[in-house]
């Protein structure tokens, strides 16, 4: 979670030169890249790089992107909007384990 905060001077650059839409859809692409090329590596030292970094900065583009939007259609209650766009980011956080640990047991009855 640091690395996504760490980038976000940088990402804000981005977001006032390229756009929301744009910065957006790149964080995700570099994310999925990171994601899916840390599946790939065997040993520790390369998952640094894949997952703790390139993953991170992925997340760091289409996360910050979302905080910026809210002062485009938010101006009398950004604080309040703001506090919601991120409690909800930390439910869903919470209840992400639950649900693929749910679709993760279904799909185990299904096959046996």
């Amino acid at each position: 979670m640091g690395m996504i905060f760490f980038c976000c001077p940088i990402v804000s650059v981005f977001t006032d030169m390229f756009g929301c839409r744009k910065t957006a859809v790149v964080g995700a692409a570099v994310g999925f890249i990171g994601l899916m090329s840390s599946s790939f590596v065997s040993s520790i030292e390369p998952l640094y790089l894949t997952y703790g970094i390139i993953f991170a900065c992925g997340c760091s583009f289409a996360y910050q992107p979302s905080l910026v939007i809210l002062g485009h259609y938010f101006k009398k209650r950004l604080g309040l909007v703001n506090g919601i766009v991120t409690a909800g980011s930390s439910v869903f956080t919470i209840l992400l384990p639950l649900l693929l640990g749910n679709l993760t047991n279904s799909h185990q009855r299904e096959t046996e």
